[in-house]
């Protein structure tokens, strides 16, 4: 957690481009996950769309990597109650 304060409007836009690392929608889990397995590395679960609870939407998508390793690709969906 924490938290950024700027008055800067192109520094809030970069900080927000680096949330979740760069993903911004189920569709680029979709796509990592693809790009992955094109390359020879399984997706090992999903993707899928699940909802943690209350109002906490979530796409998800495991992956091997090429050491062996498991690659969560993940992004939740932004809601205000």
């Amino acid at each position: 957690g924490g938290a950024v304060c700027y008055h800067n409007e192109e520094l809030g836009k970069r900080l927000y481009e680096l949330k979740n690392f760069g993903i911004h929608g189920p569709e680029e889990v979709d796509a990592e996950a693809a790009r992955l397995a094109a390359m020879g590395y399984p997706t090992t679960k999903g993707p899928f769309s699940k909802n943690l609870g209350g109002s906490y939407p979530i796409h998800v998508a495991f992956c091997e990597g090429p050491l062996g390793e498991e690659i969560e690709f993940f992004y939740a969906e932004e809601t205000r109650q």
